[in-house]
């Protein structure tokens, strides 16, 4: 019988924009440079400060799928990459830079279709949600953006690799906020757009898994892992009325 639904976030419920080349980065790499300028010994070109940014933070987010799914250091990729231009920048100014950069990437974000709509008519049935991400940096501005798009609300639960220390789909990131919920594996349903983090990892712990596919080709190994595919989040409650059965 299924008691809960955890979702995962970009792409699934929200607008997610790309660590490189997408318009967030350019964004916080401009909201970053007057910080930088002041402890910089050479001008710093912004865009091309983004692109080595976004492209360390990738780097670091593929080692960890291929290693151990720690969540990345975020902090030591920053002065890393900020050592690299020569800029040395004090503690307390690192982080008020870090923030700088990644709030763009919340202030965009928006929901993706019938989302607070959906969630409302879940919680009516008596569903538990939780709501499960991976998050590089920036929970708190996270928490307050997801607020203001009304979906935080109808969470009963919420975990951030930023928090717990691990990526998605490390088991322990499941089976946490399965625990934090009240339900066991196969009372919940996992909906996510990402095939090997989302879907794969639940489906690893027996939960059931519907796949939200953004335009992939449908196919292969998301019929041994989901029980439904969807392409629209309206889709997902009709899905989940059919797993009860």
């Amino acid at each position: 019988m299924v008691k809960g639904v955890v979702f995962d976030l970009g792409d699934t419920l929200v607008t997610q924009e790309p660590l490189v080349g997408g318009d967030a980065s350019y964004i916080g790499a401009r909201n970053i440079e007057p910080l930088l300028a002041e402890h910089a010994l050479t001008a710093l070109d912004s865009d091309q400060v983004a692109d080595y940014i976004g492209e360390a933070l990738l780097d670091a987010m593929v080692r960890s799928y291929d290693g151990s799914l720690a969540q990345p250091d975020v902090h030591e990729v920053f002065c890393e990459v900020l050592a690299g231009f020569d800029c040395q920048l004090p503690e307390g100014v690192m982080y008020r830079v870090m923030d700088a950069y990644f709030a763009p990437y919340y202030e965009r974000m928006e929901n993706i279709g019938e989302v607070v709509a959906t969630l409302t008519f879940a919680r009516a049935l008596g569903l538990k949600l939780g709501l499960l991400a991976n998050v590089l940096w920036g929970e708190e501005m996270l928490y307050k953006r997801l607020t203001s798009l009304g979906i935080v609300q109808f969470m009963n639960a919420t975990s951030f690799s930023s928090q717990l220390g691990w990526l998605k789909p490390y088991p322990s990131t499941f089976t946490g906020i399965l625990s934090r919920m009240g339900l066991e594996p196969n009372e919940v349903v996992m909906v996510g757009d990402d095939l090997v983090t989302d879907i794969q990892g639940a489906h690893n712990i027996g939960m059931g898994c519907v796949w939200m596919n953004r335009g992939e080709v449908s196919g292969g190994v998301h019929s041994e892992l989901a029980a439904f595919e969807i392409h629209d989040i309206r889709q997902l409650l009709p899905a989940v009325a059919e797993m009860m059965q």
